[in-house]
């Protein structure tokens, strides 16, 4: 195009960024658009490629999930005595203990069983106080492994990442899945490590009809055979199949509602249990570079610009139907570009900035014009709109 190389499209495409790093440094008051910051904060169209794509494996058989349903300590303790016996390979034991109870032979009791599990991985929760880390749960003392259950975003968001380990000093914490990898799969662990990411995106390849469900009370009664159990992850949890009990239940990109979520679809269980399958499988997520990031955006926009400067000066009665025709078509192409990443080569693309500046442009031309047009009055210099057309 013949506007590509001019010094105006350059100087236009400098006023688009230099926008959009003024208005995200600048403290202004937005409240204004908080009611469409709620609808919209949570949402990313990238979610498409495991909702309504279905990127789902088959069932993973490597994993065995257990329902503990409302058993209370002693059954649990009866249950993990059970597991044990069956030989898996690790038990992961999902479930959160903040306070002693009154009955504390069943507490010292399940004390025992765990400290005599070598290969039983306790969950606990991770907290900061004064910028120190606060493991809750009272059996990670005596357990020989132990992994914080938080998430990334789980307070009432769509949990989309975990941060795989946290550190203080020289000490290295292990999320609950990290520890159970560890004990499952020591290479896998090494490879996790070796990425070196305070965070990972979840690749959610499973929903809960997707993994293997034991229940507690079925183990009681060796109703289950022990071949099924064998060599096995097995992780012990809450969890249940009404849609509308919402407890330890989380938002994820699996959530079949796509805007205005109202009830979270899976379990904790089921996230752990994702989040493992795709560390055994070296299936991870992974992000085109910042710099590149942001290059792509830049060297787009600048074409746009480019476009909609031609079309400003040589068919201005056409302009304002072809920019709006280019931006939805350019919007629909980036979001599905972003899906299809995602689907096909588990590469997440961040469009928000190219997007941005395409929406951007046109507001931006109309400043520019003014100002481009001023500068050549007041200094002589010359712009491609001294002889614009109308």
């Amino acid at each position: 195009m013949i506007y590509l190389f001019k010094r105006d499209t350059f100087l236009a495409t400098c006023c688009v960024f230099i926008f959009i790093a003024l208005i995200s440094l600048l403290p202004i008051n937005t409240h204004i658009f908080d009611p469409i910051k709620a609808a919209l904060s949570d949402v990313k169209f990238s979610d498409l490629a495991f909702s309504k794509f279905g990127k789902k494996d088959k069932p993973d058989d490597r994993i065995i999930v257990v329902n503990i349903g409302e058993a209370n300590r002693l059954q649990i303790g009866e249950g993990l005595n059970t597991i044990k016996a069956y030989q898996p390979k690790v038990i992961g034991l999902d479930v959160l203990f903040l306070d002693h109870k009154a009955d504390t032979a069943t507490d010292l009791m399940l004390s025992g069983l765990i400290k005599e599990t070598p290969n039983l991985v306790v969950a606990n929760k991770l907290t900061w106080e004064n910028e120190k880390p606060q493991l809750q749960g009272i059996f990670s003392s005596v357990a020989h492994h132990s992994g914080y259950i938080n998430f990334i975003g789980e307070d009432g968001g769509v949990i989309r990442s975990y941060s795989p380990f946290e550190s203080y000093h020289d000490t290295l914490y292990n999320s609950f899945s990290s520890a159970i990898l560890e004990q499952a799969d020591n290479d896998a662990y090494q490879r996790l490590v070796k990425r070196d990411k305070s965070y990972e995106t979840i690749n959610y390849k499973r929903s809960a009809e997707n993994f293997i469900i034991l229940s507690l009370e079925d183990i009681l009664e060796n109703n289950v055979d022990s071949s099924v159990l064998l060599n096995k992850i097995v992780i012990v949890g809450y969890l249940n199949q009404n849609p509308n009990d919402i407890e330890d239940k989380h938002f994820t990109p699996l959530n079949k509602k796509f805007m205005g979520k109202s009830v979270p679809d899976l379990n904790g269980v089921f996230i752990h249990a994702n989040i493992i399958s795709m560390n055994l499988d070296n299936d991870y997520i992974n992000k085109i570079p910042s710099w590149l990031n942001i290059a792509l955006a830049v060297i787009l926009v600048y074409m746009h610009i480019a476009f909609f400067i031609y079309y400003y000066i040589h068919k201005h009665i056409w302009f304002h139907l072809i920019f709006k025709i280019v931006q939805l078509v350019s919007s629909i192409v980036f979001i599905y570009l972003s899906i299809m990443g995602l689907f096909w080569f588990n590469l997440s693309l961040d469009f928000s900035l190219l997007l941005t500046g395409i929406i951007l442009s046109v507001d931006i031309l109309y400043l520019y014009e003014g100002l481009a047009n001023w500068l050549q009055k007041r200094f002589s210099i010359r712009t491609i709109y001294s002889n614009t057309p109308h």
